[in-house]
């Protein structure tokens, strides 16, 4: 397994700096890429045309996000373990929302604008890993296998929308990561969430 880490943060601050030390001194061949971005889908999108462009290198590209902090020391061989165990060609952490409702950004994909989220309840009854046929999951810590052929094929985009109703105007949005998920599920991936690695989410909320 050869590893490109990619770290996207918006201007330098990051919450995971000693994960990323723990990974560094990890027994895999790995490379490092940092982008600074305000401009959320641009900034994951040149961590994966630099996954792409370096295919012949690396097998695997892992995904995490400036806000994201795992617990355990041996976070990446929990998720890279998860990963083989269940033969999955993408998974993704499972990870708490910043603020008090007790919800995830792992949902059930009801509806392309509002899909219920799965509570932190819900998801401690549930198999430490898994998935579904209507899997959205989140992108905050994501690990892809390269060599599979539908990697050319997706991107990360926010679609946005204004639509009038009977109480007036309202926005939706459809987030880069659910999109990037029903990109995914429309090309057959293998998509997996797990509870395994331990997630703090930094940041007000």
């Amino acid at each position: 397994m050869r590893l490109l880490a990619a770290f996207p943060t918006y201007n330098g601050w990051r919450c995971n700096g000693q994960a990323i030390f723990n990974l560094a001194r990890a027994q895999y061949q790995m490379g490092f890429y940092e982008i600074k971005s305000s401009l959320l889908a641009l900034g994951f999108n040149e961590c994966w045309v630099t996954a792409l462009n370096h295919r012949d290198t690396f097998t695997h590209f892992l995904l995490v996000h400036a806000d994201i902090r795992p617990v355990d020391e041996d976070w990446f061989e929990q998720l890279y373990g998860e990963m083989t165990d269940n033969q999955a060609e993408l998974i993704s952490a499972i990870i708490p929302v910043k603020d008090n409702r007790g919800v995830t950004s792992t949902a059930s994909d009801t509806d392309r604008w509002k899909p219920i989220r799965y509570t932190v309840k819900q998801i401690l009854q549930m198999p430490v890993t898994w998935t579904a046929p209507d899997l959205l999951f989140n992108t905050g810590m994501m690990l892809v296998d390269l060599s599979k052929p539908w990697v050319e094929k997706v991107r990360f985009t926010v679609r946005d929308s204004i639509v009038k109703n009977g109480n007036g105007w309202e926005t939706r949005v459809e987030s880069e990561d659910w999109n990037f998920s029903r990109q995914c599920r429309q090309l057959g991936v293998k998509s997996y969430v797990t509870r395994k690695v331990k997630i703090l989410h930094r940041g007000d909320g």
